[in-house]
């Protein structure tokens, strides 16, 4: 993990806490992303379950 060169004494202290923001959002886009398609696919069947 590179330096964060924020201003202060904060500047170190922060960069493992933005690293974990990061990577918890990128998870959850992730299952919002799975629970969109699953909604899709679900909506796509039940309307050729009732075409045909």
């Amino acid at each position: 993990m590179d330096r964060n060169y924020l201003a202060h004494e904060q500047d170190d202290a922060i960069n493992p806490i933005l690293a974990a923001i990061g990577y918890n959002f990128r998870l959850i886009l992730k299952w919002i992303r799975l629970l969109w398609l699953q909604i899709w696919a679900t909506s796509i069947i039940n309307q050729t379950a009732k075409i045909a």
